[in-house]
């Protein structure tokens, strides 16, 4: 089994020239128990398949309309001094502009395998997974002439890391009664890799 997929996202809250992102993905997996050479196999293991994907997604979820833009209010009640001329009105900055603004990217890939056992009775699911995102979408800090605090950038790489094993127990007993237990491990580790300003 295998699959391909290819997206093409556009986002106007980018400044043009970096609006589109494109995030391929693809997957591939076999049902080992399918070949002859597992009909041995049938009377304790039922089911074994073997699976690994890897893909992009694009993230813009802390982007304003126009972040990519420097931005002025009219400010009518400013109290403003040129010489003798003490009132005046005028247009206040109100956002630094980040011209390079682009989407966030996460690549994720994946190894796992589904298997039954005893007729069923017992699951098993074992993942492998690594996940890395790279041009984090961040407010960082900026140097306080500009009249702001912080401005939103691509700033940074995490990376995550881990594996997650689920056990389930299906079974019946006499003939009105069934039952399941599942349990479930996971281990994470969030690194980041890079920090940028």
């Amino acid at each position: 089994m295998i699959s391909a997929i290819i997206r093409a996202d556009g986002s106007s809250v980018f400044a043009p020239g970096k609006r589109w992102g494109y995030f391929p993905s693809f997957s591939a997996g076999w049902v080992v128990t399918n070949e002859k050479f597992m009909e041995s196999t049938q009377n304790w293991l039922e089911f074994l398949k073997v699976r690994a994907g890897w893909g992009q997604n694009g993230n813009k979820n802390a982007v304003d309309a126009f972040a990519y833009q420097a931005t002025f209010a009219y400010d009518a009640y400013s109290n403003y001094s040129f010489g003798s001329w003490n009132n005046g009105s005028g247009l206040t900055e109100t956002q630094v502009g980040s011209s390079n603004l682009r989407w966030e990217k996460a690549k994720k890939a994946d190894i796992g395998i589904d298997a039954r056992f005893l007729s069923g009775r017992l699951g098993v699911t074992f993942d492998w997974y690594e996940k890395k995102t790279k041009d984090l979408l961040l407010k960082v800090p900026v140097t306080p002439t500009t009249g702001f605090s912080e401005q939103l950038k691509n700033a940074g790489t995490v990376r995550n890391r881990g594996v997650e094993l689920a056990l389930n127990w299906n079974d019946r007993i006499g003939k009105d009664f069934t039952y399941g237990v599942n349990w479930n491990m996971a281990y994470n580790k969030n690194e980041v890799t890079e920090v940028n300003s």
